[in-house]
């Protein structure tokens, strides 16, 4: 089983794979985002937190 850790967004806390960008733990945790929000490969490290 991957580590999972936790993350804040907007003031609540989540419990998410490590392995996960930034952009792909806000969906995980239920977030839908908008399309042209970041490149979401991690290429660019906007989201490679």
């Amino acid at each position: 089983m991957e580590k999972m850790v936790n993350v804040y967004f907007f003031g609540k806390k989540y419990e998410v794979p490590q392995s996960l960008t930034i952009m792909k733990a806000m969906e995980y945790a239920g977030y839908q985002l908008v399309r042209g929000c970041g490149c979401r490969n991690g290429f660019c490290g906007a989201c490679a937190t």
